[in-house]
């Protein structure tokens, strides 16, 4: 037993580092957190609701481009590496084939767990940066504007001196960067008076990105399921795909669920995203209860556990050469 999780943290690591050391991976995540730390001074009409348009603005650039981070680093870490032969490599040794693939899934899931959390407090301070119309706050956008050129600064530094790949290296570097600037900025009020940690922020936006982040695991591990059998690009259609349904399902099938046996099944068999939308239950100061979140959560389990389970079973029988 304590060889089977010693084999499964040692893939999930290494799949980890292989999923950051894509360029791809860090061009989407900083390209993604400056958008979002820009949003608050890109806005030109706020019609009073400022916050509104930069929370439902960075989350689904949190949802869209999750989809595209998850798809990419399965396709690259899964069917390049059968391509490739390195899988085969791997379990001609004592490793199960299960054991390989759920090691690939998590290894990536960490990646996407550490994304999530970046895109969170980013959009905690970007909404903080929009709470006075046509003021940004300097305290809360200054230190999450400067956290990307600053890993990449250092990550090229650190390239430059030790020859360490430099994507893996600026990627841990923004998102320690991200979490000193979401630290950093909660002591300061917005005219920087000292202030007790968090007065400023909106703490319901963690719950909405929680959300979010359970709807484009689902995805991730959808992706990482059809990335043993198929290239980037045609995984990342059928992912968006599903993505596009599973936002209108409960529309076209939900509400004829009850009437037609086929509609019933479809509605079933799709996930509903809109489970982990929750942008408009903020507005006006709203808050997300815990018992969604607790159930949305039992929801995640179940599917993504089907997922995973469906994933197993057709790697297991997989010719890989």
């Amino acid at each position: 037993m304590r060889k089977t999780f010693t084999q499964f943290f040692a893939l999930t690591r290494l799949t980890a580092l292989e999923t950051m050391r894509q360029p791809i991976c860090l061009i989407i995540t900083a390209g993604s957190l400056l958008f979002v730390a820009l949003l608050p001074m890109l806005i030109a009409h706020r019609f009073g609701e400022a916050n509104k348009v930069v929370r439902d603005s960075a989350l689904a650039v949190h949802m869209l481009s999750g989809l595209i981070l998850a798809t990419y680093a399965a396709a690259s870490t899964v069917i390049q590496e059968i391509r490739r032969g390195t899988v085969a490599s791997i379990l001609a040794k004592p490793v199960s084939r299960e054991l390989f693939i759920l090691a690939k899934f998590t290894g990536i899931a960490v990646v996407m767990f550490l994304y999530a959390a970046m895109m969170c407090m980013t959009t905690v301070l970007s909404d903080r940066s929009a709470e006075e119309a046509f003021h940004v706050d300097k305290w809360s956008a200054l230190p999450i504007l400067l956290v990307v050129p600053l890993a990449f600064f250092i990550g090229g530094a650190v390239n430059f001196f030790t020859r360490r790949p430099f994507s893996s290296n600026a990627f841990v570097v923004l998102f320690a960067a991200t979490s000193f600037a979401f630290i950093f900025s909660g002591f300061f009020s917005s005219e920087g008076a000292a202030q007790s940690w968090g007065a400023g922020y909106n703490f319901q936006i963690v719950k909405a990105s929680a959300l979010v982040a359970m709807g484009v695991m689902i995805l991730q591990g959808i992706a990482t399921a059809l990335s043993t059998r198929l290239q980037a690009i045609p995984t990342l259609s059928i992912c968006t795909v599903v993505f596009m349904v599973g936002l209108l399902s409960k529309y076209f099938f939900g509400r004829n669920a009850d009437t037609s046996a086929v509609a019933n099944v479809v509605y079933r068999l799709l996930p509903d995203f809109q489970h982990f939308w929750m942008a408009d239950q903020l507005t006006n100061h709203g808050i997300i209860p815990n018992a969604y979140m607790m159930q949305t959560s039992i929801y995640l389990v179940c599917y993504l556990g089907g997922i995973l389970l469906l994933m197993v079973c057709a790697f297991r029988t997989m010719e890989i050469k």
